[in-house]
């Protein structure tokens, strides 16, 4: 219905008339607020009339409008919110039964729009009848608190408001609280309470219910078996609903049934979805209904859509506990378990891949630093990082990705050796997601680090004790020649035999430091040294020694003779000059000059910088984070090229232990200069 606003003063004047003679009350309200608007004479008196003989609690009621009213009943301001919420016109009828049964009345209320459709009023209208008119329902045919329903539209939006509601749930428990909260809004309900089904110990068990149901009887207890008389399992049993009216003899033979006082009528319909038996719906009434009734109707029409909602729930929460049985197989695994989604973001993590790669499960999905500072550095080790060839994004590529071993920095500095593949997910014949698996290997690899210094140690250390067993050989026969002291031969061999012996010292030394890290830090005994002095000795010793390359000592301008200060344990600064020295050399083509340099440092005083400089291989630039590491070898290296790969670990813990730095610059092909940082005495 639409209404507009062209209207004149003889116009409005015209239609008062009209409405003073109607034989049936009209009123306006307004759609908002619910105010009267306007209102002939007659609605005027009914309401009078009525008010009246609620106050004077001389007559009963089927429908009720004041403000005190019983629980289930709906106000007339109810009514009128009702229809301007669902956009649904009600019809219905209220008989006030006086003692001489006199007056009784039906009412409508209709939505008025405006012409961009929205609600703006209600049109309310009466009419008078008789109360033993055959219009009239009698005290037995009506509820003595809601008016009946008898729009069959009204039937419909109940049935299809149920069936919204129910499906936008997923527990069956909000379903079943859903569900009875629409039907007692809308029916004079008693009482109401939903039973699911049990298929496993064949029973049924209580729900929900409105109100809270404390009876023990046969209908309303918390679990009923399926072999029991209770009409709840008969519905079960002969699929088709029961209706009992004032305890007579409706109820089939077989059930044990019983009205509890004030109930005149009683329905239980079973709730099937596609022959599987999801539970039951009972609901009482006190008062009798018709087999065919709007109440009847409502009800067997929502029970299919309440069984569809319940299977719905069911079957989801079964997906859910397999979920949660696969999550928790999998979080008994060893082994790390990621899935990415097509968008590469981490959406599953379990717990042993959590505690690999150090993104807490609870936090999925994790942030993108968290998934980058781990997922995105893996790489082949001795190969610069590649996000394309990530496993995983392979993985999203509809490759298959078999074990490989990756390393991987974390954001600590530590080192991650992992071994990893993926595979593809594919949902709906197109890939959905990726699945990584990743075990870490760092221990392992730690073991075979070990394993191979080990394996190099007793090498290095057989070479010159063999060196030294076959001087110690020619002295021996010399001696027996009767070969003095002073001849070439001797002498050269006194020189190679200090050599090895020195050499083996030294790699003695550095075994036995590896041992001291491996429990605390390398013990440092400072005391006030010149820096420039320790260099240039070591400096002299190497170039009388080596005779295969030239070196070059660089020292600052304008600070040949100034003394470089500062606290040095003067063994170990000459263990780290050794170090590096013997690196130039040892990875350096004969010839080649060795530059080894000192100066203060000019933004600060108070620090010296030394440098060693070769011409060598140099290192790749994917290796340059790991040499400072324990037993790290460069992949690039000669394996003929002795070295237990801990000299530029020493290097570095001798230095930190100095409360200094160390770093490296180097180019494939070109060479490597490392440079060393170490504080000097203040005002020195």
């Amino acid at each position: 219905m639409h209404i507009t606003s062209h209207t004149n003063a003889k116009d409005n004047q015209t239609t008062d008339i009209i409405l003073e003679h109607l034989p049936t009350g009209v009123a306006l309200y307004d759609a908002s607020s619910l105010q009267l608007c306007q209102a002939n004479a007659l609605f005027h008196t009914f309401l009078s009339a009525y008010s009246a003989l609620v106050q004077s609690r001389d007559c009963s009621t089927n429908c009720t409008f004041g403000g005190q009213l019983p629980e289930s009943g709906l106000t007339f301001a109810r009514l009128l919110q009702l229809v301007a919420e669902r956009d649904a016109p009600y019809t219905g009828r209220c008989s006030i039964l006086t003692p001489d049964n006199t007056l009784g009345w039906s009412l409508e209320i209709h939505p008025i729009h405006a012409q961009d459709g929205h609600i703006i009023q209600l049109l309310v209208t009466t009419s008078e009848i008789a109360a033993n008119s055959p219009d009239t329902p009698s005290r037995s045919e009506t509820s003595p608190h809601v008016p009946s329903l008898q729009a069959p539209l009204n039937c419909l939006r109940i049935i299809e408001l149920l069936a919204r509601k129910v499906h936008e749930a997923l527990s069956p428990l909000a379903i079943g609280q859903t569900a009875i909260h629409i039907l007692a809004d809308y029916l004079p309900l008693r009482h109401i309470y939903i039973h699911t089904a049990d298929a496993e110990l064949q029973m049924l068990h209580l729900l929900t219910s409105s109100p809270s149901m404390k009876s023990d009887s046969q209908q309303t207890r918390q679990a009923i078996p399926y072999s029991s008389h209770s009409p709840l399992a008969e519905v079960r049993r002969t699929q088709k609903p029961i209706i009992v009216q004032n305890g007579n003899d409706h109820a089939p033979e077989s059930s044990q049934f019983s009205f509890q006082p004030g109930t005149h009528c009683y329905i239980c319909i079973p709730l099937y979805f596609k022959d599987q038996f999801q539970g039951t719906l009972t609901a009482t009434f006190d008062q009798t209904l018709h087999q065919q009734g709007e109440e009847v109707q409502i009800l067997t029409g929502c029970a299919v859509h309440l069984a569809s909602a319940l299977a719905q729930a069911h079957q989801h929460a079964t997906v859910e506990n397999k979920c949660r049985r696969l999550h928790a197989l999998l979080d008994q695994l060893p082994l790390g378990i990621a899935v990415f989604e097509h968008d590469h973001r981490l959406s599953y993590l379990n717990s042993a891949g959590a505690r690999i790669s150090g993104i807490p499960a609870s936090d999925l999905p994790p942030n993108v630093a968290s998934q980058s500072s781990f997922f995105s550095s893996l790489k082949l080790p001795g190969q610069p990082a590649s996000h394309i060839e990530l496993p995983h994004i392979r993985a999203l590529h509809g490759e298959t990705v078999s074990p490989h071993e990756y390393a991987v920095t974390q954001p600590t500095g530590k080192q991650t050796f992992l071994r990893c593949s993926a595979a593809p997910l594919k949902g709906e014949e197109k890939l959905a997601a990726a699945l990584l698996i990743f075990q870490n290997l760092t221990r392992d690899t730690q073991l075979e680090q070990q394993a191979d210094f080990l394996s190099i140690a007793s090498h290095e250390l057989r070479t010159p004790i063999t060196a030294i067993q076959g001087f110690v050989e020619i002295l021996q026969m010399q001696h027996t020649q009767n070969q003095g002291p002073d001849s070439p031969r001797f002498r050269k061999a006194l020189d190679s035999l200090h050599a090895h012996v020195q050499h083996l010292t030294r790699l003695i030394n550095e075994m036995l430091d590896l041992t001291m890290l491996k429990h605390s830090r390398l013990p440092i005994y400072p005391s006030i040294q010149d820096l420039r002095a320790i260099l240039t000795n070591v400096i002299e010793t190497y170039s009388l020694v080596s005779r295969e390359h030239r070196f070059s000592l660089k020292l600052g301008e304008q600070q040949t003779a100034e003394p470089l200060i500062g606290p040095f344990d003067k063994d170990r600064i000459i263990q780290v000059l050794n170090n590096l020295i013997s690196n130039a050399i040892k990875y350096s083509p004969k010839g080649c000059e060795i530059e080894v340099g000192l100066r203060r440092l000019v933004d600060t005083s108070e620090e010296a910088l030394i440098w060693v400089k070769d011409q060598g291989i140099g290192i790749a630039a994917h290796e340059l984070p790991h040499i400072f590491e324990r037993f790290y070898r460069a992949s690039s290296l000669d394996r003929s090229i002795s070295g237990l790969g801990i000299g530029l670990y020493l290097v570095n813990e001798v230095v930190m232990g100095h409360h200094g730095s160390v770093w490296v610059e180097s180019a494939e092909g070109i060479g490597s200069t490392f440079y060393v940082r170490l504080p000097l005495c203040e005002n020195q």
